[in-house]
């Protein structure tokens, strides 16, 4: 596990995980400004995150599913060089 945090894919699970915190920021902070005019239950609010995690995660797949291509097909010799690092920090910053 500790291998995948290291390796190529890093970003790629950094930039997922960054979508999601994000998101569930956002999402927390449209919660508490609608919370004043609407009453919530318990169970609409476990809905509302669970719900938002899932659409969440599947925006996050689709807007990395391009540079997950593109590492997978890039040998590991050209992933060392200074062009990649180049893409890599150009996607990373269209992303955010």
């Amino acid at each position: 596990m500790n291998q995948i945090f290291k390796g190529r894919y890093a970003i790629l699970f950094g930039l997922i995980g960054y979508f999601i915190l994000l998101s569930c920021i956002i999402r927390t902070i449209l919660f508490i400004v609608s919370a004043q005019h609407a009453d919530f239950t318990l169970s609409e609010v476990i809905r509302f995150y669970s719900v938002g995690l899932f659409f969440d995660l599947g925006t996050s797949l689709l807007l990395t599913s391009v540079y997950a291509l593109y590492l997978i097909l890039v040998p590991d010799r050209f992933y060392h060089h200074r062009w990649n690092r180049i893409i890599t920090f150009l996607a990373f910053f269209l992303f955010i």
